[in-house]
């Protein structure tokens, strides 16, 4: 896990410099995200320090909904209202982004991955109805459903 984080870091590197032929911030925010999933997978960070260390990245790479998504989780783990926020926002940058092409491989998960999020934070915070309409709507997206049983 380490060598990845480390190839993903330096990769990030390589990609932002803007002194170097194919410099792209897409490629660098993607490799940064990569080297923060790698993270999370070895418990390196907590969600609440992810989430803080993400939020720069979103800002800097907006149109990347798996950075979105990703956030989104990390944060609804430390605060289920800003997680619902966030995962809302993912969802919009995940629908706009299907069919587009991009400079970064995207998952076509994405939308009902952040559905699935957004519903789970309003059912924590007693939204019945709003985690039912979320649910239904990450199945439309093309969520199985049962990854949404818990939320409805």
């Amino acid at each position: 896990q380490r060598a990845a984080m480390a190839y993903y870091e330096r990769y990030a590197v390589l990609a932002g410099d803007v002194k170097r032929p194919g410099h792209d911030p897409a490629k660098a925010g993607y490799a940064r995200f990569r080297y923060y999933a790698v993270a999370a997978e070895a418990e390196i960070y907590t969600s609440a320090e992810l989430a803080a260390r993400l939020e720069p990245l979103v800002r800097d790479v907006p149109w990347l909904p798996e950075l979105r998504v990703f956030l989104a989780y990390h944060a609804a783990r430390v605060d289920a209202r800003r997680g619902l926020a966030l995962a809302e926002t993912a969802v919009r940058v995940a629908h706009e982004g299907r069919g587009k092409v991009a400079h970064v491989p995207t998952d076509e998960g994405m939308e009902w991955q952040a559905y699935r999020i957004a519903a789970g934070c309003a059912k924590f915070l007693g939204q019945k109805k709003r985690a039912h309409e979320l649910a239904e709507m990450g199945i439309a997206a093309g969520g199985p459903s049962e990854a949404f049983e818990e939320k409805r």
